[in-house]
């Protein structure tokens, strides 16, 4: 019984792993963001999104990261969501398993 206990330990680790691997970070630069509201108004748009685990926002450098549960939310819906609070996408760089347009 030991023995298929730690069977199935390792392949649940595993199955954790992966599916952490397939968690996707994008980075986007963002016109018109100059001020902490308008950080909060893109945090608050980006929660809003079951497919986004987290948010960082460093307005100084006009930058949004978000860190996406199993590559969920392609870069058009990205877009669509910062055009739609009234700013742009000058830049969009995808780091981890495949890029969604």
């Amino acid at each position: 019984m030991k023995f298929y206990g730690k069977i199935i330990t390792t392949l649940l680790i595993v199955s954790f792993l992966i599916s952490s691997a397939l968690a996707d970070t994008v980075e986007i630069t963002v016109e018109g963001m100059v001020c902490a509201s308008c950080a909060e108004t893109l945090t608050t748009a980006f929660k809003k999104e079951s497919a986004v685990k987290d948010i960082t926002v460093e307005v100084e450098k006009k930058l949004v990261t978000l860190g996406l549960k199993n590559n969920s939310l392609n870069d058009q819906k990205i877009k669509e969501i910062i055009e739609g609070e009234g700013y742009q996408v000058s830049n969009l760089k995808r780091f981890g398993t495949t890029t969604k347009s």
